[in-house]
């Protein structure tokens, strides 16, 4: 496929989009599409399976409800895109930027790659993901609020001042993670290295100790 073959893809698809009796709705698969240039374009609802978009240019590219299978998107560029509800399995975002992106509220999302992938300000607000690996990325200022995260690695991520509040990292490695700045109010599960290095307590264990704490001060005065 060519540059020109896919714009007119894209074409149909923003035609379907906006009325399903005309265009028709995009669905790629089996091609490579390594360096191709897709932009802002809106992917919505689109299929991608078994395709290579290693080293493309998707700044800002809109895919929420996308359903997404065996796709390469090592070293592409994704700043502030859009990915919110789509449904992913075997995708491989290694060294990308994922900048100020959007993954919020994964409908499913397991065996993903986001090793050494620049995701700074990214949000994976009420997404469930599993085996997920984030080794090496930078996640400063991540919002991971309500996300459940199960089976996955925080390997050596800068995890600087990123939200978990409310989140679930249930059997996570997080084995030299930066977590300073982080917020982890509320959290639900938590790795034991993490509990160790905020001194986090459960829900439970917080409640004791406000109530001991009331009653100390009562006993005070």
């Amino acid at each position: 496929m060519t540059q020109e073959e896919l714009t007119h893809l894209l074409d149909e698809h923003d035609k379907w989009h906006l009325d399903r009796s005309k265009g028709r709705k995009l669905e790629l698969k089996n091609l490579n599409l390594k360096g191709f240039f897709i932009g802002s374009r809106d992917l919505f609802q689109a299929v991608l399976e078994n395709i290579d978009l290693s080293e493309s240019d998707c700044k800002a590219v809109r895919m929420a409800y996308t359903n997404l299978k065996n796709v390469n998107f090592s070293r592409a560029n994704l700043k502030k895109a859009d990915l919110n509800d789509c449904e992913m399995e075997n995708v491989d975002f290694t060294g990308a930027n994922l900048e100020e992106a959007e993954m919020m509220s994964f409908v499913i999302a397991k065996h993903l790659k986001f090793d050494d992938a620049k995701m700074n300000k990214a949000s994976f607000i009420k997404s469930s993901m599993d085996f997920v690996s984030f080794k090496n990325a930078l996640l400063r200022e991540a919002n991971f609020r309500r996300a459940h995260i199960n089976d996955s690695s925080f390997e050596n991520a800068d995890c600087s001042n990123a939200e978990f509040t409310y989140a679930t990292l249930k059997d996570c490695v997080v084995t030299g993670a930066i977590i300073e700045g982080a917020d982890f109010s509320d959290v639900r599960h938590l790795p034991e290295e993490w509990k160790q290095a905020i001194g986090w307590h459960s829900a439970e264990q917080q409640n004791i100790r406000r109530i001991k704490e009331m009653l100390r001060e009562e006993g005070l005065r």
